[in-house]
């Protein structure tokens, strides 16, 4: 007997890091509230974390919110996301993309 399961997997329906990063930087725009960017970051279905005095790539010592989200079944498409803020406020977002699977 086969048993079919139906699965949901969230999907962006983005391919590149580029339209996310268009798609994040209309919803959260230079100058919103690090709490309000990090409620948008969660609606959108990414974990977020506050990384204070941090590195991300070659930036050293900064203070960013930090998403992750993955997405698909057997290839899924990892979501890395640095939205830096400085006195409470955004002042840029990094988006990084990748596929992992077997």
């Amino acid at each position: 007997m086969l048993t079919f399961v139906h699965m949901y997997f969230r999907s962006t329906g983005m391919q590149t890091a580029v339209e996310m990063k268009s798609s994040l930087d209309a919803a959260i725009p230079v100058g919103t509230s690090v709490s309000e960017a990090e409620s948008r970051l969660n609606s959108r279905g990414f974990t977020v974390s506050r990384q204070i005095n941090a590195t991300w790539g070659d930036r050293k010592q900064v203070d960013y919110l930090y998403g992750d989200m993955s997405e698909g079944a057997i290839v899924q498409r990892a979501w890395r996301v640095a939205v830096f803020h400085e006195h409470g406020a955004v002042k840029g977002i990094d988006v990084h993309t990748n596929l992992v699977g077997p």
